[in-house]
């Protein structure tokens, strides 16, 4: 008797091998690969989008796997994923942890100062902006008042 235990209706097919709707035992229903990639022959383990998140985990948020921003709300899918947030629903316009930024402002203050840093850790108490270089392990303080032109308080 083949089972299946679902999360929900769109959830990841969890079984020990192949079942009826995932024949090659990828743990991803098949109709859902065949949607987004033609065919069945992924494995789960890619990223076809290249935005971090692979291709199994994907299906388990139901996300699109060939967009980087399935929701095109402006924030990427791998950055929501990390902060806690939907990757499908667009909360740009939200304000998750009530500091008084929303989402796509603090996302945009981060990206602006740190689009070629190494950052490991990050945190956002009212107006400041606290991140540790990953390479480094130095501690920046920012303001981040105005969100296009963050400004570097301190190491």
């Amino acid at each position: 008797m083949k089972r299946n235990l679902r999360l929900d209706a769109k959830s990841a097919v969890l079984a020990l091998g192949p079942t009826d709707a995932d024949a090659d035992g990828d743990w991803m229903d098949d109709a859902w690969e065949i949607e987004h990639f033609a065919d069945t022959a992924r494995d789960g383990t890619g990223d076809f989008d290249g935005d971090g998140i692979d291709d199994f985990t994907e299906f388990q948020l139901d996300t699109d796997p060939t967009l980087a921003d399935t929701d095109k709300d402006g924030l990427p899918d791998r950055w929501e994923f990390v902060m806690g947030l939907l990757p499908a629903a667009d909360d740009a316009g939200s304000d998750a942890d009530n500091d008084g930024m929303t989402n796509l402002e603090e996302y945009r203050s981060v990206v602006y100062r740190f689009e070629e840093a190494q950052v490991s850790a990050m945190a956002i108490s009212a107006n400041l902006l606290f991140t540790v270089d990953g390479q480094s392990g130095r501690l920046d303080v920012i303001d981040i008042a105005d969100a296009a032109a963050p400004a570097l308080l301190g190491s």
